[in-house]
């Protein structure tokens, strides 16, 4: 009786809901938002007393998506490699490793004269890795490579996973781009191949900057979006990659070179295609979840599993993951006391240093040797050195200025990124 009591609850309001989605109070209270906020324009065919069947749009928006549509499907045959010997060549080195969906995927990229090409594929796909075949074909053909990514930790995995010196955040990108050619100035220095990784994350904004002022350049500039549009949509508004697929069309990579096992690919399968149970079954069959009593627990879990894996991968990085920030900051505590235990963390502590987690919330730390520190903003002013393994203790006059290291490999920047992390 309870339940079905709860069904008829439910039902009503749904009824009422229709109701007032149907009423003219609804059509007067979105004619006063548009008529007070400005700039929204109506798309598609709608009918002003039935706003059921009509879209909204801003004028800004509606500018970012001509941009696009006007340019996304520019031709230029310069942008075709035509020395067989350099395509060949460059897909020789990847052999046996690289497969025919790359294969069609780097022909895409090198042997179309489209200014603007596409390539999808699901996360392990080993888009990187044909970017870094497609990266040294235009270098041999003359052009200089550059990568752009959303933010400055994965603009410095595209550079280390795909050896593109040149990559940085698109939101440093556009600006340098809009910078120079509000002063009259070239951007690009020679003819270019841009590649934007994950692209189903950039925003119509800077997308349309990007397709704008490459558009712009003296320069050629060829641009190859890498992405996938079934990940996530943008933070930003619009799903540019949806769009600029629907109109240039995209090689999809689908075969994942990323785990090795049946069971692990159909896990990322069954979450690309939207079937989270299964994709927690298949995790549930590799005993890849564990189920705690309380929040405590769990916590517990948690570090025990990341301390056992940091002592068996010493060279592997890993990361705890937390829904809440009060929870982070137990976590780090629990694990410093058990890296104090284990002697990973020593010698004397700091006094009190005010720290931020970079949400604006502080709060007072303690130091010691082997803690490991994240940083939660950029600064290219802060010099950064490099110290050669076993010399920690190296005098400030002998180290190396202005190189810094991300995963012990050397990069061109000097400064420090958000993400960036460093051992005291």
């Amino acid at each position: 009786a309870k339940a079905k009591k709860e069904a008829e609850s439910v039902k009503k309001n749904q009824e009422m809901l229709k109701d007032y989605l149907k009423s003219s109070k609804q059509i007067d209270i979105l004619n006063y938002i548009i008529e007070a906020y400005g700039g929204l324009i109506a798309v598609g065919e709608h009918d002003k007393n039935n706003l059921h069947n009509a879209f909204y749009t801003t004028a800004e928006i509606l500018e970012y998506e001509k941009v696009i549509i006007e340019n996304a499907t520019a031709v230029d045959d310069f942008f075709v490699i035509k020395d067989a010997n350099v395509l060949e060549e460059s897909i020789e080195k990847k052999k046996p490793l690289i497969s025919n969906e790359q294969i069609a995927a780097f022909y895409e990229c090198t042997c179309v004269s489209r200014s603007i090409s596409l390539v999808e594929g699901v996360a392990g796909a080993g888009k990187s890795f044909t970017m870094e075949a497609v990266n040294e074909a235009f270098i041999r053909s003359g052009f200089k490579v550059m990568g752009t990514a959303l933010s400055w930790n994965a603009a410095g995995v595209l550079k280390a996973s795909a050896k593109i010196p040149d990559c940085r955040a698109i939101e440093g990108l556009v600006m340098a781009m809009e910078k120079a050619h509000n002063e009259g100035k070239e951007f690009f220095t020679s003819d270019t191949l841009l590649i934007v990784d994950e692209a189903g994350l950039v925003g119509l904004k800077n997308m349309a900057k990007i397709i704008k002022y490459t558009g712009l350049s003296k320069h050629k500039v060829k641009i190859v979006l890498t992405g996938d549009t079934k990940q996530l949509d943008p933070v930003s508004a619009g799903s540019a990659l949806s769009l600029m697929k629907s109109l240039i069309g995209s090689k999809v990579i689908k075969q994942i070179r990323r785990q090795f096992l049946t069971s692990h690919r159909n896990m990322v399968y069954a979450l690309m295609e939207l079937r989270a149970g299964h994709a927690l079954n298949y995790l549930n069959q590799q005993n890849a979840i564990h189920f705690c009593k309380d929040n405590e627990s769990t916590l517990n879990r948690m570090v025990v599993d990341f301390v056992n894996f940091k002592y068996n991968n010493p060279n592997k990085t890993s990361l705890i993951l937390a829904r809440m920030n009060k929870d982070v900051q137990e976590l780090n505590q629990k694990v410093r006391k058990m890296y104090k235990k284990m002697g990973w963390i020593y010698g004397q502590e700091t006094d009190d240093i005010l720290v931020s987690d970079g949400t604006g919330k502080t709060w007072n730390a303690r130091f010691a040797i082997g803690d490991v520190v994240s940083l939660c903003v950029n600064d290219k002013t802060i010099p950064v050195y490099d110290i050669p393994d076993g010399e920690e203790n190296l005098p400030l006059e002998r180290k190396t200025l202005n190189v810094t290291t991300w995963n012990r490999r050397p990069v061109s920047e000097s400064g420090v990124f958000n993400r960036n992390t460093g051992t005291v």
